[in-house]
C-alpha cells in the first residue's frame, strides 16, 4: 500500500529516525513521536493506517496506549506493532492481548520490519475490502427486501387501482343512465366504500336551493345508529373548511383534529376521515365523504385521483339535473312571457317561438320554426336584420327600436333586444330574440310629450310676456308724462325722465341677451380638460371683484389631477352664474365665504360643490329653482339656472341644490372623469 500513513513512537530518537527512514523508502507517509500522550493525540488527528509502538516509555507505557486505542470505536480497527526490547514470552502474549497484531523484539533486522509492515498493510487491505464487500452485499440485500415489499404493495395498488377504476366506471355508467342522480347516489357510495374499504360514505349538498342541506348516507354496519357523518361534525373548521372551498381533498386521522370536534368523532367510532369536494365549474355543489373506523395511513394517491374522478362525474350528473330543472322553469317562463321570445341558431333560423309570438308578429309560433329571421325581424329603415346579428357576433347585446310589418303587412313599431348565446368557447352558437310592440306606447307618449310642449310654451310665452310687460309699460308711462309736460319740465327733469326710459330700455336689453344665451349653445362639444388648471384660470378672472365685496374664496381640491369631459366656454359660463347667485346670497352676510371643492367618485364622475353661507333657500321655491323665469330677486330674469342646467345636461353632467339648514347653500355639479369616459365623448355625434 504505498502512500499508506505510518505513525512510530519510541522513546530512542535513533530507533526512531531508523524506522521512519527505512519505512519513507518504501514509499509510506511516516510520522514519529516520542511519547505515548502525544501519540494518542496525533491519532486523532491523522487517523494513521498502521502505528509500530514501543512498550517501555516514560509516561505511558505501550500496552496502556493500544488498550486506549483498541477501546475508542475511531481508533479500535488500527492494527498495532510492538517493537520493543522485552522479549520474554510473556511479554510478548501481553502486547498480543493488549489488541496488537505482530510482536517484533529489540534489535531488528530492516528487512524484517518492512516485511512485516507490508504483510499487515496487506492484510489491513484486505479485511477492508471484505468489510465493504460485506456492506454492499447488506445494502444489496436491504434493498432487494425494499424492492420486493413495493412490488407487492404495488401490486395491491394496482388490484385495488382496477378495483377503484371499476368503480368509478359504474359510477359513470349509473349516472349517465339515470337521470335523476338521487336515485343512484346510494348505490354509487356503497360500491366506493366496499372497493376502498371504508366503514361509511356519505354525500352533502351545500348549493343554496333544491338540494341545499341534503345528505345521502351508506354504512357498512345498518344497524348502527349513532355514525354522523364526519363533515357535519368538521365543516365549521376553517382548516378542513377553506382547504374544501378552494377544491383541495381534506383527510386525517380524528385523534389530530381539535379536541372536541375530534372527541365527538372518535366517540362515535371514526378514526380516520376523507373529504372530496365536489364542484362544478366553480360552483362548490357539496362534499363527497368516507369514513374509517380503525386508524390508517394516509390515503394513497390512486384512492384520491380515484375519488376525484369520482366526485368531478358527481359534480356534473348533479348540474345536469339543476340545469334541466332550470331550463325547465325557463321554458315556463318563457311560454308564459308577454313578449315574442324567439331563439335563433347561428345560420339565422329560428328553432324556437313562445306563444307570445303571434300577438307581435302576427304568425302562430309554430309557423316561425324553421324561418330566417329576415321573414320576421326587418328594420323597414334598412330592410335587414344583419345589423342587428353582427353586432351580437361580437358578443354585444344590440338594443333599439324598429318599424317592422306583421303577417298581414300592417307596420308596427317594435322594441328589440337581441341576446348573443355562447356554449363553452368564445365563438357565438345562437341568440335570444326579444320583441315587444311599443306603437301604443309610442303614441301614447308623443300625446304626452306633445301637450308637454304646448304647455312649456305657453309657459315660456307667459313669462316673456310678463317679463318685458313691466318694463315697457313704465317706458309707455314715462314717455307719456314726459309728452304731456315736456314744455313744464326743467332740462334736468327732463333729462331723469329720458335716464328712466334708458333703464327700462337696457333692463329689456339684458331679457333679450337672456333668452339669446339660452339657445346659444346648442353645440355642446365636451373634450377633455385639467379641472385643477380651469379652475385656477376662473379663480384667478374673479377674485378681485370678490375682494371688493369682502367675499373670502377658498378652493378645496382633494386631488390635483383629476380630468373632466367639458366644454370649457359653457362650463365658464355655469360657474360664472353660480358664482354670481352665491354673491347676491351673501348680502348682508357676516364673514361671507364661498368654497369650491372637488373629488373623484368611485363610479367614473368628478364631483364640484359650490357652498356659502348666504340666506339659502326657502322650502318652497326649491321645486321651482329650474323652472324658467322663476327668480326670487327683483331684478333677476329667472333664467340663470335654466341656462345652466341646459349646459350641463348637453355634457352629460348633473346638477344638485340644496338649502343647508342655516349655513347658506350647496350646489353639487357631477362631471364625467375624461380618463374614465373618453369613450363617451368619442362617441358623440359629430
Amino acid at each position: 500500500m504505498t502512500g499508506a500513513k505510518l505513525l512510530v513512537v519510541d522513546d530512542d530518537p535513533a530507533i526512531g529516525s531508523f524506522l521512519q527512514r527505512i519505512l519513507q523508502e518504501l514509499g509510506y507517509t511516516v510520522y514519529r513521536v516520542e511519547n505515548g500522550k502525544t501519540a494518542l493525540d496525533l491519532v486523532d488527528k491523522f487517523r494513521p493506517e498502521l502505528i509500530l509502538l514501543d512498550i517501555i516509555m516514560p509516561d505511558i507505557n505501550g500496552y496502556e496506549v493500544c488498550k486506549q486505542l483498541k477501546s475508542r470505536n475511531e481508533t479500535k480497527d488500527i492494527p498495532v506493532i510492538f517493537i520493543t526490547g522485552l522479549s520474554e514470552s510473556k511479554d510478548e502474549v501481553r502486547g498480543l492481548r493488549a489488541g496488537g497484531v505482530d510482536y517484533i523484539t529489540k534489535p531488528f533486522k530492516s528487512s524484517v520490519v518492512k516485511a512485516r509492515v507490508a504483510n499487515i498493510l496487506e492484510i489491513q487491505q484486505g479485511r477492508q475490502l471484505l468489510e465493504d464487500q460485506a456492506m454492499r452485499l447488506k445494502e444489496a440485500n436491504r434493498e432487494y427486501r425494499e424492492l420486493l415489499a413495493d412490488r407487492n404493495k404495488t401490486a395491491g395498488f394496482l388490484n385495488q387501482r382496477d378495483a377503484i377504476l371499476r368503480a368509478v366506471n359504474f359510477t359513470a355508467e349509473i349516472f349517465l343512465k339515470n337521470q335523476d342522480w338521487e336515485e343512484v347516489i346510494t348505490d354509487v357510495l356503497e360500491q366506493l366504500s366496499r372497493t376502498i374499504g371504508a366503514d361509511g360514505a356519505y354525500f352533502t349538498t351545500l348549493r343554496p336551493g333544491e338540494f341545499s342541506g341534503r345528505q345521502y348516507r351508506w354504512q357498512m354496519d345498518s344497524q348502527k345508529t349513532t355514525w354522523c357523518p364526519s363533515y357535519t361534525v368538521l365543516a365549521d373548521i376553517e382548516s378542513v373548511y377553506n382547504p374544501l372551498s378552494q377544491g383541495v381533498i381534506v383527510s386525517g386521522r380524528t385523534d389530530g383534529i381539535e379536541k372536541e370536534a375530534g372527541r365527538a368523532l372518535q366517540q362515535q367510532g371514526t378514526a380516520y376521515y376523507c373529504l372530496i369536494p365536489v364542484f362544478s365549474g366553480q360552483r362548490w355543489l357539496g362534499c363527497l365523504g368516507f369514513d374509517w373506523q380503525t386508524a390508517r395511513e394516509e390515503c394513497p394517491s390512486v384512492i384520491r385521483d380515484a375519488l376525484s374522478i369520482v366526485a368531478d362525474t358527481l359534480g356534473a350528473s348533479l348540474q345536469r339535473c339543476l340545469t334541466n330543472q332550470e331550463r325547465d322553469r325557463l321554458a315556463v317562463a318563457i311560454r308564459q312571457f308577454d313578449d315574442c321570445v324567439c331563439m335563433v341558431d347561428d345560420k339565422g333560423r329560428i328553432f324556437y317561438a313562445n306563444p307570445a309570438s303571434q300577438k307581435v308578429t302576427g304568425y302562430h309560433h309554430t309557423e316561425l320554426i324553421g324561418k330566417h329571421i329576415d321573414a320576421v325581424q326587418i328594420d323597414e329603415s334598412t330592410k335587414s336584420s344583419q345589423q342587428m346579428l353582427e353586432k351580437s357576433d361580437k358578443g354585444q347585446i344590440w338594443h333599439g327600436q324598429i318599424q317592422n310589418r306583421r303577417k298581414d303587412g300592417t307596420l308596427y313599431d317594435e322594441e328589440v333586444t337581441v341576446l348573443p348565446i355562447r356554449e363553452g368557447t368564445d365563438q357565438v352558437s345562437s341568440y335570444i330574440l326579444i320583441k315587444r310592440d311599443v306603437t301604443d306606447q309610442l303614441r301614447l307618449e308623443s300625446i304626452a310629450e306633445a301637450a308637454n310642449l304646448v304647455e312649456n310654451v305657453g309657459f315660456v310665452f307667459s313669462g316673456i310676456r310678463h317679463e318685458l310687460g313691466n318694463p315697457l309699460n313704465s317706458l309707455k308711462m314715462a314717455l307719456s308724462v314726459l309728452v304731456k309736460e315736456i314744455h313744464h319740465f326743467s332740462s334736468e327733469q327732463i333729462m331723469e325722465f329720458l335716464n328712466r326710459c334708458l333703464g327700462e330700455v337696457e333692463r329689456m336689453e339684458y331679457l333679450l341677451y337672456s333668452l339669446k344665451n339660452f339657445n346659444l349653445h346648442e353645440e355642446i362639444d365636451p373634450e377633455p380638460a385639467p379641472l385643477h388648471d380651469f379652475l385656477e384660470h376662473f379663480l384667478q378672472i374673479h377674485k378681485n371683484d370678490l375682494s371688493r365685496k369682502n367675499i373670502n374664496l377658498t378652493l378645496d381640491e382633494q386631488e390635483q389631477n383629476l380630468s373632466v369631459l367639458i366644454d370649457k366656454r359653457a362650463f365658464h359660463q355655469v360657474l360664472l352664474n353660480l358664482l354670481t347667485n352665491a354673491i347676491n346670497a351673501l348680502n348682508n352676510t357676516t364673514d361671507p365665504y364661498i368654497t369650491i371643492s372637488c373629488q373623484s367618485t368611485k363610479k367614473g364622475f368628478v364631483e364640484i360643490c359650490f357652498k356659502d353661507n348666504g340666506c339659502g333657500i326657502t322650502t318652497g321655491d326649491e321645486a321651482h329653482l329650474f323652472q324658467p323665469f322663476f327668480t326670487t330677486r327683483a331684478e333677476g330674469t329667472g333664467l340663470g339656472l335654466t341656462i345652466v342646467k341646459k349646459m350641463l345636461t348637453e355634457m352629460d353632467a348633473t346638477i344638485d341644490i340644496k338649502n343647508r339648514t342655516s349655513e347658506g347653500t350647496a350646489v353639487t355639479i357631477t362631471l364625467p372623469e375624461a380618463e374614465k369616459n373618453r369613450k363617451l365623448a368619442d362617441s358623440r355625434p359629430a
